[in-house]
Formats: C-alpha cells, sequence, structure tokens
C-alpha cells in the first residue's frame, strides 16, 4: 500500500483478483493494465488449422492445488468415460518437472487402453505445445497447459480444487471465454459438472475456436503495447 500506488504501470496477467486488489491497496485504475499470460505469444504461434482428435490431460500432485485421492478419481473417471465415448486417445501433457505432473497425469491415464506416450522430462516447453495440436480438447488442473490450449484455439476444463486455482481459472476464463470451463471439485456433483463439461466443450470446440484465437491475439498485443508502456518510462529523454 506504501509502494504500489507509486508505481508508473502495473501489467496483470488476469483482473478478476488482481485488479480488485490493487484498487484497495489505493492503486488509481489508469496505472493498471491486463495483458494476459507471457506465455501466450509462444503458445499462438504456428497454431493449426483445425483441432485434433484427442484428450489431452494434465494433473498435479502438489499440496496447493489440495487435491485429494477421491478428486483425482472423480478427474479420472470422467476424463476416460468422455474419451472411450468418443474413441479418443488420451495426450499425457505434464508442463512441469519440479512438481509432480508426470506421476499425477499417470493416475489419471491409468487403465485407458489407447494413451499416447509422454516425451522424455528433458523436453523443451515447445514439445508440450506441439503435442497440443493432436487433441480437441484440454482437461487439466494446471495452469499453463490450460494457457497453451487456449492460445491454439483448443478448448480447456480447468480443474479446481483450492481458492489459488479457483482465482487463477477465473482470470483465465474471464480473459478467454466460453472456451474455459472452469468446474469446481468442492461443488456437491462434481463428476457430473466435469462430465457435463467436457461434453459440451467437445461438441462446440469447432465453433469455439475462433474467439479463442481472437482472444489471444487481443491480449498478446496488450502486452506488447505494456511493454512498449514500460521501455518509455526507462528510456531517458533526448
Amino acid at each position: 500500500a506504501r509502494v504500489l500506488p507509486k508505481c508508473a504501470l502495473i501489467a496483470l496477467r488476469e483482473s478478476v483478483t488482481g485488479a480488485p486488489l490493487l484498487a484497495e491497496l489505493g492503486v488509481p485504475g489508469e496505472k493498471v493494465t491486463v495483458t494476459g499470460d507471457d506465455a501466450i505469444p509462444l503458445a499462438r504461434a504456428g497454431a493449426p488449422e483445425s483441432l485434433g482428435q484427442g484428450l489431452a490431460v494434465n494433473h498435479r500432485l502438489a499440496s496447493y492445488l489440495e487435491t485429494d485421492d477421491a478428486e483425482t478419481q472423480v478427474i479420472r473417471g470422467a476424463v476416460h468415460a468422455a474419451a472411450f465415448d468418443r474413441g479418443a486417445a488420451l495426450i499425457p501433457i505434464p508442463v512441469s518437472e519440479w512438481d509432480d505432473d508426470r506421476p499425477g497425469t499417470a493416475r489419471i491415464t491409468e487403465g485407458y487402453p489407447l494413451v499416447e506416450h509422454p516425451d522424455a522430462p528433458s523436453a523443451p516447453p515447445q514439445w508440450a505445445i506441439a503435442r497440443l495440436d493432436r487433441a480437441r480438447l484440454v482437461v487439466t488442473s494446471t495452469y499453463h497447459l490450460a494457457v497453451f490450449a487456449l492460445s491454439r484455439g483448443i478448448p480447456a476444463v480447468c480443474v479446481a480444487s483450492s481458492d489459488y486455482y479457483r482465482h487463477k481459472f477465473q482470470g483465465l476464463a474471464n480473459l478467454f471465454g466460453p472456451g474455459c470451463t472452469v468446474v469446481d471439485l468442492g461443488t456437491p456433483d462434481p463428476a457430473t459438472a466435469l462430465v457435463s463439461a467436457i461434453d459440451a466443450l467437445w461438441e462446440s470446440a469447432d465453433m469455439l475456436r475462433p474467439g479463442l484465437l481472437a482472444a489471444a491475439d487481443r491480449q498478446i498485443a496488450l502486452g506488447e503495447a505494456a511493454y512498449a508502456r514500460a521501455q518509455e518510462l526507462v528510456t531517458p529523454e533526448a
């Protein structure tokens, strides 16, 4: 509250929680801009012309996600049912080797008859992004796989069980619109909610794709403008 109101520019990746917090701290609204995530330009580049036919998944086993075994099984059951009904492959895409993405995602794909093999832990981020091109839909409990997918025009079902991730995913949905659906595992019947969200986005994926790509392009432009403004602020006048 002492420092932030003195800043000339604050760029946020979402407006749902960050902007109200800054307002509460006394930061004037004209000093705040919302740009989206810095990973969007990387993921948006080279997006394919059409969607794939697989179901990409990621699930992290970390204390800050507050996901227990029962909730993991809810995700697994919904993903298996959706993929099996459509004859779709499951595409595991870990995005962090520092967290437990790999074992968590394996718990989601375990027992399904058609699972693509994940690449080696040493693979670069571009690998995860390229793998998405075989997917029609993503189901994820982690933020950045959703960012990657949405930026490439692939709808995402974002599964949240902690306030931390509810806030992150709600901010993402606010920027990308109806192609990003947040399912709260704390609701009375999360299994039904998750199945319904997967079904709805799978059926409407082609229709949602142009809007997702346009949202990514808007955020890229806002980010570029924010960096240009930052450069002006630190460049000495002639």
